[in-house]
């Protein structure tokens, strides 16, 4: 029974500490009465620690984004912008769809790398 107490004790204490504010209503059917008195743990976690040791254990490193993408992407949005003429923007928009495909092709890439 102490331990619950000071486990209790812990979490308010904890959930004092921070800004935010945690609500949790949980029912037995959906719309259902809510559940009174139910216990919640709240467990803290460093999430950048967790993700760091994951990239340790991995075989392999997560695929990375190419700065020069991200660079290639803002240079074609700011063509775009600037495009006078029908073809000038079938320009722009033929280059977009070229990087996009490599976009698509590297986020496939990293979500086959999270599962």
């Amino acid at each position: 029974m102490k331990r619950w107490l000071l486990l209790a004790a812990c979490c308010a204490a904890a959930a004092g500490c921070s800004d935010s504010k945690v609500v949790v209503r949980a029912s037995l059917d959906q719309g259902g009465q809510p559940i009174a008195d139910l216990p919640v743990w709240l467990l803290p976690y460093d999430r950048k620690a967790l993700a760091d040791s994951m990239l340790r254990a991995g075989e392999m490193p997560e695929p990375a984004i190419p700065a020069d993408l991200l660079t290639q992407l803002e240079s074609l949005t700011a063509r775009e912008k600037e495009a006078a003429g029908d073809s000038a923007r079938r320009q722009v928009q033929a280059a977009r769809r070229t990087l996009q495909a490599r976009i698509d092709s590297i986020k496939t890439a990293r979500r086959v790398w999270r599962e």
